[in-house]
């Protein structure tokens, strides 16, 4: 899986994702980096690259891209939300839902089983490290105090 792989996903409602993943192109392949996010429902396709969103329906042919906005970069969003001036753009339950889903996906991929949500936490308790220490013996910080 680290290399290529197809992910399937069964979403809330019975909705279905996939996802192709492939590192094999090499840097200088013109198509290097060409991600999409392809989303396919019944009143249309949207298909989203790092340069442009279009958008194929009874209206559009997706011919014209709609026009981008300059998003912030990863530090600036996180550095606003710390700061109280916007909301993140990415949430903590939207990071560790994404997490969760990449875990299980090399889990079933490790395992060749079919896992769902409620496997989620046997895995992660499988894989936390157990250390012969007590809280009380090998103490955990109370708090971390980040400071930009």
């Amino acid at each position: 899986m680290e290399m290529t792989a197809l992910c399937q996903f069964v979403l809330c409602g019975n909705r279905f994702a996939s996802m192709t993943i492939d590192m094999l192109r090499p840097t200088n392949a013109p198509s290097h980096g060409d991600d999409r996010l392809r989303i396919v429902g019944t009143q249309g396709v949207m298909e989203v690259t790092p340069r442009s969103v279009r958008l194929i329906n009874d209206q559009y042919d997706g011919s014209t891209p709609y026009p981008l906005r300059e998003p912030p970069t990863i530090l600036q969003d996180f550095i606003d939300h710390v700061e109280g001036r916007s909301p993140a753009l990415i949430g903590a339950h939207d990071s560790l839902a994404t997490t969760a889903a990449c875990l299980l996906a090399r889990e079933s991929a490790d395992t060749g089983q079919t896992l769902s949500a409620k496997d989620l936490t046997s895995l992660v308790l499988k894989s936390i490290p157990v250390t012969p220490f007590s809280r009380n013996e090998h103490p955990l910080p109370e708090r971390v105090q980040l400071e930009v």
